[in-house]
């Protein structure tokens, strides 16, 4: 079982945004009394995670982490709930929710038959480490700080993987089971969480984003349109309306790179005609 109080540690990185902390704060004063939170900053994601763990040892609670732009999108009654089952039905020594990216690459996708899986490698946006699987991890190294004091290292760079990548082949080859759970729901500024699509509706928005020229990525009932180098509007929470003429929009944005989100529209109808009028408004040109 999960201990009654659980630490919410935060690895940010030196720049992170108020549209990640103030939902997140508000998402944990709901259970004020079941969280101790703590966050370390800096340049280099490895040292902070590394400092969550070694704090998390001296305080002797499991711990979910959480990257600097992943929101939990459950109650952390029902996430706790998830993770017990996980620990207890499939002897998890640790858990992560699965995120991608809707126009990268997915080094190992999540099986659609399954809501929880063995994972070979993945990003570790959302862990949970209990401190059971805690206690087992020795340092690999050690970083200087200030003042002659140094950070044991729980996870590192090398020549060809990421932190993350290491820290899961390093736990596996010690016999640990990693699982990821797809029930557990988070949002990424840059990402979205994995939902086991509607096959039927891709199908329908896929046939009717081609036929009328608009360039689309759908995943279940999200799209992203392309407008230029690194820019795209998402339209999320698509449902298909008055056979199929119509399309209810929960959320529509513009995202140019990586922070640049502007808000267009929440929770409207369009006609295709619409959309394809709004797409080629915010379409950069050459």
């Amino acid at each position: 079982m999960i201990s009654d109080k659980v630490l919410i540690c935060i690895p940010a990185g030196n720049l992170s945004l108020t549209s990640f902390w103030a939902p997140l704060i508000s998402w944990m004063l709901k259970d004020r009394d079941k969280v101790e939170f703590m966050t370390y900053y800096g340049n280099r994601v490895d040292v902070n995670r590394s400092r969550c763990l070694e704090y998390q040892k001296q305080i002797k609670l499991d711990m979910i982490m959480f990257d600097s732009d992943v929101l939990p999108q459950l109650p952390l009654s029902q996430i706790m709930n998830y993770l017990n089952e996980d620990m207890e039905k499939y002897s998890a020594d640790v858990v992560i929710a699965p995120l991608f990216s809707p126009i990268g690459y997915i080094g190992d996708p999540p099986p659609f038959d399954k809501d929880v899986y063995e994972v070979n490698v993945s990003s570790l946006g959302f862990t949970f480490i209990p401190l059971k699987t805690s206690e087992r991890l020795t340092p690999v190294s050690q970083y200087p700080l200030v003042n002659k004091i140094k950070v044991p290292l729980y996870f590192r760079y090398t020549e060809f993987t990421s932190e993350d990548y290491d820290f899961i082949f390093r736990i596996k080859a010690q016999g640990m089971k990693v699982l990821g759970d797809k029930r557990i729901k988070v949002a990424h500024i840059k990402y979205v969480p994995f939902v086991p699509p509607d096959i039927s509706q891709i199908d329908v928005l896929s046939k009717l984003f081609e036929l009328n020229g608009i360039n689309a990525i759908i995943n279940g009932n999200i799209a992203y349109v392309p407008v230029g180098i690194n820019s795209y509007i998402l339209f999320d929470g698509l449902q298909l309306k008055n056979g199929n003429n119509k399309l209810f929009v929960s959320r529509v944005q513009l995202i140019r790179g990586n922070d640049d989100i502007t808000n267009l529209a929440t929770n409207v109808e369009y006609s295709i005609s619409e959309i394809k009028e709004l797409i080629q408004k915010y379409t950069e040109r050459e």
